[in-house]
């Protein structure tokens, strides 16, 4: 029961979890705001095209001459095909929403795909054009939204108005709004009262109160402008940064710690674990058996970001080596030093980086599929982070990256390490 539940855990946190907070907490992907240093809003529109709502709504873009972007949902522009070209003919963009607004974390691998690529060949379709953003509905990600993704930019917002629930009026959502736009803003309202959680009528409430956010907007001398004149590049190294805070307060959580030797940062984290695999026989005759304490190895990311900047990925397995053989003393050192030293049997990593681990004095084990799968995906997504090359590389060398879970006794390591 324990293996079944660590592998939901690592299923919930990789497949759902972890896409939805690096996009909509660190915005590492997505962008939710455009640049403080010029005088231009984003309106944007969720959920239509609705035959009701949408139409009113282009009325008033068009008396008040304002751009907007729309992100519609691929069922309803299939069902009204004429709204999307009169969007286009009044020169407001149109970008994806996904197909029907089903909540992504609930989404299979096949089905994120269909409901992402069905949604873009929709609005090609029609307007010729394909999409060029994507807002998932709910702001919510799944590990393969960005896999299906297909050069499309993750576009959130930078508040919510609240417009589509019940508690709102015109003066709630209007407040909501003046009292927060400034340079940059990426406002979100919506079009439509047919999704899941929308008020009846609420969109009746945007309507009445759009020609007066609109005139305040541009009495402050702000510009409502198309997300296509927004530049979405993210600066990698902030993006980098809140990664790796981001991820060293996780492993904190879990009790993995940075290793330093010296003062010197080594390659590792580590953590005290007992073991909860199947029994291990190795080849210096340690058994390794449930319940025994494992000193688990994780590589430090900043790797990533000091040597993926030069070197082609399948380098990095050798770069990996080299780095993994020299600081495996300090593990040594490190375990030598420990007051539990007696009862530590061996070192243990799970990797998708494992060439070369033989010479280092490792021995090999398969994952299960699933927890193979999910550590496959984890570790490409920080390769895919901190690599130049991210989404390519990984596509390019995807079969030849395959987890192993890596062991070592503690006597091996103290006879081939410890000085």
């Amino acid at each position: 029961m324990d293996l079944v539940f660590e592998i939901i855990v690592y299923f919930l946190f990789v497949y759902a979890f972890m896409p939805t907070i690096l996009a909509r907490i660190f915005h590492i992907g997505a962008f939710f705001q455009g640049s403080r240093n010029e005088n231009k809003v984003f309106i944007t529109f969720d959920d239509g095209p609705d035959i009701l709502y949408t139409p009113r709504i282009l009325d008033i873009l068009k008396e008040t001459r304002t751009k907007a972007c729309f992100f519609v949902l691929g069922k309803k522009a299939r069902a009204h095909p004429e709204i999307l070209q009169r969007i286009q003919a009044e020169g407001h963009e149109i970008e994806s929403h996904g197909y029907d607004h089903k909540f992504p974390w609930f989404l299979s691998p096949l089905g994120t795909k269909k409901d992402l690529m069905e949604t873009s060949s929709i609005i090609t379709e029609i307007t010729g054009e394909p999409p060029h953003f994507y807002r998932p509905p709910w702001g919510v990600l799944n590990l393969f939204s960005w896999f299906f993704l297909k050069g499309q930019q993750v576009a959130l917002w930078s508040f919510m108005s609240w417009d589509w629930t019940r508690g709102s009026t015109t003066s709630s959502i209007a407040n909501r709004v003046l009292s927060r736009v400034k340079n940059g803003s990426v406002l979100i309202f919506h079009d439509s009262d047919k999704t899941p959680g929308s008020a009846p009528k609420s969109p009746e409430a945007v309507i009445k109160i759009l020609p007066i956010v609109i005139q305040e907007i541009k009495n402050r001398g702000l510009q409502a402008a198309a997300l296509s004149e927004l530049s979405p590049e993210k600066k990698k190294k902030l993006s980098y940064f809140l990664f790796e805070k981001w991820d060293h307060t996780v492993l904190r959580l879990m009790g993995v710690k940075d290793l330093s030797d010296k003062g010197r940062p080594t390659v590792f984290r580590i953590a005290l674990r007992k073991f909860r695999g199947k029994q291990l026989p190795l080849p210096d005759g340690t058994i390794l058996k449930r319940g025994d304490l494992v000193v688990e190895l994780h590589l430090n990311n900043s790797f990533f970001k000091q040597f993926g900047e030069k070197k082609e990925l399948l380098t990095l397995g050798l770069l990996a080596k080299q780095k993994v053989m020299h600081d495996l003393p300090a593990v040594a050192g490190w375990i030598a030093a420990n007051p539990r030293c007696d009862e530590i049997k061996a070192i243990t990593g799970l990797t998708i980086i494992n060439r070369g681990s033989q010479q280092a004095g490792f021995h090999s084990f398969d994952l299960p599929p699933l927890k193979g799968l999910l550590i496959r995906l984890y570790e490409s997504i920080v390769v895919i982070m901190f690599h130049p090359s991210g989404y390519r590389r990984i596509t390019r060398y995807w079969k030849k990256l395959i987890p192993k879970h890596l062991v070592m006794s503690k006597k091996e390591l103290f006879r081939k390490y410890l000085i």
